[in-house]
């Protein structure tokens, strides 16, 4: 069996459809359109939003759902969790995309079950560009999690569990990092003479750009500044602006502040 075909051997059930549970059930569904699913979801706005998949069935309780699904996905924030978990009796596998809810203490409340991967998508799931990184001790259940995921992005299998800080500190709060970037790059160019909208437009282009290129040729990224920093140019007048600001150092500082914050809230 393939990992591919691995997914036709289950019944998953999503709880949770908001916007991440939602990305992930769209995407999940655009990969195995023929495949039923349950999900439980109490907004009336955020079934209205999956109106159109005729093979969603929305349970009506947490109990059913589980009772009629072996895979459940806990799309919750990390503050209903502990209520969810209260609910179910534990006896199926379960993959968690709560940030700062570790393993143990899922597996604290749903005592029967061993068989828990958690994982950390990002906000790009919504167009099939998420940067996932998971991690399970469970072969099987390992191979279900990275075929889920690979449905809306890239997936990276993690060594150990305590990395999920680190990709959620990355990769979780990433984009909101690049998006300050692109804010203040599109500033910028208002500050230098051109329209807003004609700035913003070119700042996300150069963004997108430049890691395309990074990807394609699999540079270092020092390499790639380098090759287009001429002496006593523009960029290098730039650079040195950045640098003075402490630029490279804020970034790592960002992501390390991150991924603390992500360990302080292991517990519900």
């Amino acid at each position: 069996m393939t990992n591919s075909d691995i997914l036709e051997t289950i019944t998953p059930g999503f709880i949770g459809a908001g916007k991440m549970g939602g990305a992930i059930i769209r995407g999940f569904l655009a990969a195995h359109p023929e495949k039923k699913i349950q999900v439980y979801e109490k907004s009336p706005e955020a079934k209205q939003k999956l109106s159109t998949f005729k093979n969603i069935y929305f349970t009506e309780t947490l109990q059913e759902l589980e009772k009629k699904s072996d895979t459940v996905i806990l799309c919750v924030k990390p503050q209903d969790m502990s209520s969810v978990l209260s609910q179910m009796e534990g006896s199926r596998q379960y993959i968690s995309i709560a940030a700062g809810i570790s393993i143990s203490s899922i597996q604290n409340h749903l005592q029967q079950s061993k068989l828990i991967s958690r994982a950390m998508p990002n906000v790009a799931a919504e167009i099939g560009l998420s940067v996932t990184g998971f991690y399970c001790a469970d072969k099987n259940l390992s191979k279900i999690t990275q075929e889920i995921f690979s449905c809306l992005g890239s997936v990276f299998k993690l060594d150990r569990e305590e990395q999920i800080h680190a990709v959620t500190a990355l990769a979780g709060s990433g984009p909101a990092y690049v998006f300050s970037m692109i804010h203040a790059m599109a500033e910028g160019g208002v500050l230098c003479g051109l329209p807003y909208e004609l700035s913003l437009e070119m700042a996300i282009k150069t963004i997108q750009g430049s890691a395309s290129l990074l990807l394609h040729t699999g540079n270092h990224p020092s390499a790639m500044r380098n090759s287009v920093t001429s002496p006593g140019g523009t960029t290098i007048t730039g650079l040195s602006v950045l640098e003075s600001g402490g630029f490279h150092g804020l970034i790592m500082e960002a992501v390390e502040a991150a991924s603390e914050k992500s360990k302080s809230l292991q517990s519900i």
